[in-house]
């Protein structure tokens, strides 16, 4: 497309002024130089032509002033439209870059929101009153190998299955007619084998009425009757509409519009006849001039404005974005003012859609027993979850924008500083910590997850922290099942086959002698068989008391199984000391058993094996004991046997 030149027209226009006074003058001239010249032409008429070239002077004078001054006046016009055009693309730039705010604001809210419902270790799905998936997260891939996508739009027995919808039906409906549902799902449960609690809560309207509700399914086979971890989160987020109108207008400085463009007839209603003329009031109508009139003063004093309003539109309520720029020329004189406006309606409802998507998510991180957070790359707090209050007694609000070392003290930010500077390298931490707030100790488990940028830079982390205390308690006391005998509270098997190795290694850094006394109750069987395994157990419990008040709190009695025990003797000062002490157990265990009005008399056989000057494994000294047990007990039992020495 050519350019025009706009300087082309007043150059010939300055050209044509001067050259027609010049004509003018020569012609003159030469009439005149006739007159007074003795050539032989009638005086009267050279008089006459004189007249005529003077008058041609006149008149080409006139066109020449007149010629100027249409110049001037191209120029000037040529100036306000520069103006206004400047103007108007100042306006488009600025709503450019709001949008593109926006934009970005709505896309970092989606990724983060999203990110802590993908790495929530529950089913979180959004189903609405029709029975169709609204949401599901990335966890139904990597549980069920259900692609999340592919749900959205269908019902639950088209996305998961006729079992599954039938099993779910009573419990949506419960929560469609607006109650809260929770479920504990035992054995198989969507496909997959364990203990799972699934909760549906409704999604309630500020009227009251139902519009769908959240299905959250969490697996809680490992803990079991530990607290549940209720993982809930959903982020939906509404896109931002795209080429708002603008308008624009240029008004003088007694509000008399001199320019609209087209969005102004179109979005106003102005008639495009009143445009120049038409007053700022009558422009905008009463209702926008009085949002305008406060900001007038501002911009006649030559300042840039820029505010919000609301205005009814087509039986509707639009916002808008109003820029007052002020018109200087050169000297900075002020010869006007535009107005520029354009409709920020879906951003408006984009971040009233925003907020109520965040409002919702944080409901649902206010109710769940975690605490969840988000930390900036300067370890500043961005977000914080209810439960920190309850658990903590840190107020959520009061954390934003201070940093960890602040909320915790520098000795917790010691401990918890290299997971911090692994997770803002990028690399996902979980760890294991202690925390004793408001009177409580909790084992939280926590996992940082980096939130990692498009470019690979790393924006902060996510933290999330699970209450596993009931977990651990649990596990504790397993461990201290698998280690002791559960009838008599003695060390079992387990735990002997520990200690063994281990008296074995003091005894050969030591120097001193060990040994292992290996025993059993005379005819036991018989016990049983007559009289009952509750005597049996009895009168086990009550041999395995004996013999800890024989030997020392230092030595280790154990029950390898059924009625056989086992009593690691450490430190002995010489090699008589195990016979010593197995002579006083003869005689303790030989002393009538009293048990539930039942007198019994019980025996015992103990076979003995010591360490010699060589090496022995735990394995040949226990070998070596039972070998001399078998030979007290075929020597006619309650008496003990000691085995020869290794070499």
């Amino acid at each position: 497309m050519k350019a025009v030149n706009t300087q082309r027209g007043p150059r010939n226009l300055r050209w044509l002024s001067l050259g027609l006074p010049v004509l003018g003058l020569l012609v003159a001239a030469c009439g005149w130089g006739f007159v007074w010249s003795g050539q032989e032409i009638e005086r009267w008429h050279l008089l006459g032509l004189a007249g005529v070239a003077t008058a041609l002077l006149l008149l080409m004078a006139g066109a020449a002033a007149m010629l100027a001054w249409q110049l001037h006046r191209s120029q000037a016009e040529m100036q306000q439209v520069k103006a206004r055009f400047e103007a108007a693309s100042d306006a488009a730039r600025q709503r450019e870059q709001d949008m593109r705010a926006a934009h970005q604001a709505l896309d970092d809210s989606e990724k983060r929101l999203r990110g802590v419902t993908d790495n929530l270790p529950a089913l979180i799905s959004y189903i609405g009153c029709d029975s169709r998936y609204r949401f599901s997260n990335a966890k139904y891939q990597s549980w069920l190998g259900v692609d999340p996508a592919a749900m959205r739009g269908k019902t639950v027995e088209e996305a998961l299955g006729p079992e599954v919808h039938a099993r779910t039906r009573a419990d949506l409906a419960r929560a469609f007619a607006g109650e809260r549902v929770r479920a504990e799902r035992h054995g198989t449960w969507l496909g997959l084998e364990g203990h799972y609690l699934a909760e549906y809560i409704p999604d309630l309207a500020e009227d009251g009425s139902v519009r769908g509700c959240y299905a959250i399914t969490i697996d809680i086979t490992e803990r079991h009757d530990a607290e549940l971890r209720l993982k809930r989160s959903e982020w939906q987020l509404a896109q931002l509409m795209d080429n708002l109108p603008a308008t624009v207008g240029y008004f003088d400085l007694a509000e008399r519009c001199q320019y609209a463009n087209h969005a102004v007839f179109r979005v106003l209603g102005v008639a495009r006849a009143d445009v120049p003329g038409i007053s700022l009031r009558d422009a905008l109508g009463e209702a926008n001039y009085a949002q305008h009139l406060p900001y007038l003063p501002e911009v006649l004093k030559g300042r840039r404005v820029r505010f919000e309003g609301r205005i009814p539109y087509r039986g509707d309520e639009a916002h808008f974005q109003a820029n007052l720029v002020p018109h200087l020329s050169e000297d900075g004189t002020l010869r006007g003012f535009y107005v520029i406006s354009y409709d920020i309606t879906a951003l408006k409802q984009a971040q009233q859609q925003q907020a109520r998507v965040e409002q919702r998510l944080r409901a649902i991180a206010d109710n769940l027993p975690v605490l969840i957070s988000y930390i900036n790359q300067d370890e500043r707090y961005e977000f914080a979850n209810a439960t920190f209050q309850a658990w903590a007694g840190l107020d959520p609000a009061a954390m934003i924008g201070r940093t960890m070392r602040d909320l915790v003290g520098p000795v917790l930010y010691g401990e918890r500083e290299p997971y911090i500077r692994t997770a803002l390298q990028g690399q996902r931490i979980g760890f294991d910590i202690h925390s004793t707030a408001l009177g409580v100790t909790r084992h939280l488990q926590t996992q940082y997850i980096p939130d990692m940028r498009p470019d690979g830079s790393v924006a902060g982390f996510y933290g999330i922290s699970i209450d596993v205390t009931t977990q651990k308690a649990v596990e504790r006391e397993l461990g201290l099942l698998a280690r002791f005998d559960a009838l008599t509270g003695l060390a079992n098997r387990f735990q002997f086959n520990e200690k063994l190795p281990e008296a074995l290694a003091r005894c050969q850094r030591s120097g001193r002698a060990l040994a292992l006394m290996f025993l059993d109750v005379d005819h036991f069987k018989r016990i049983n068989d007559t009289l009952g395994h509750a005597v049996g157990d009895g009168a086990l419990k009550e041999f395995a008391r004996r013999l800890c008040r024989i030997v020392r709190a230092t030595d280790t009695v154990a029950r390898l199984a059924g009625d056989e025990f086992v009593v690691i003797l450490e430190g002995l000062n010489n090699e008589d000391e195990p016979q010593l002490i197995a002579a006083k157990i003869l005689a303790e265990v030989s002393r009538p058993f009293d048990l539930n009005e039942c007198r019994l008399a019980v025996t015992t056989s103990v076979g003995i094996a010591c360490t010699g000057t060589g090496r022995v494994t735990a394995a040949e000294l226990l070998a070596r004991a039972d070998k001399a047990l078998y030979e007290a007990k075929a020597t006619g039992r309650n008496r003990y046997e000691c085995a020869p020495l290794a070499a």
